[in-house]
């Protein structure tokens, strides 16, 4: 374990004016930091989950919890964040269908690339950031 994790986590999720979010998935994270990710309803709620106060406490059980076991056994926790301001607006309308797309129905929307914090590994809790991160201002939504 990166004897850091908790230090970086409390960096990455705190900023003020920022609505944080994750999401739990068995498909390569570094897809996700490149494509953005992929969505087949709009509702951010469907796909990601708020980051409650008890992940922010204590972001190692919380993260081994949500890994579990069966599909999530060696899940990433992907970490999403971007300005509170823009609210559902980070979830883009999309016709693509990505080579790592896993589900039967097509996807119609996703969350780009410019929103996603970065994962962490719960196999050797590692967080890893996303160099394209950067809360949405690439797309010129807020400045």
């Amino acid at each position: 374990m990166n004897e850091n994790f908790i230090e970086t986590f409390n960096e990455i999720t705190s900023l003020e004016g920022v609505r944080y979010f994750y999401h739990v998935t068995d498909n390569n994270p570094n897809n996700i930091l490149e494509e953005g990710l992929y969505m087949v309803d709009k509702n951010i709620y469907t796909t990601a989950i708020e980051i409650p106060e008890e992940f922010k406490k204590d972001p190692i059980n919380y993260s081994l919890g949500e890994r579990g076991s069966f599909y999530r056994k060696n899940a990433s926790i992907i970490l999403i964040g971007f300005d509170e301001e823009l609210n559902e607006e980070v979830v883009i309308p999309t016709t693509l269908i990505p080579d790592s797309w896993n589900h039967d129905v097509p996807p119609n929307y996703y969350i780009p690339s410019c929103y996603i914090i970065g994962y962490i590994d719960t196999t050797n809790m590692e967080i890893i950031l996303n160099d394209n991160y950067d809360l949405g201002y690439e797309f010129g939504l807020k400045y």
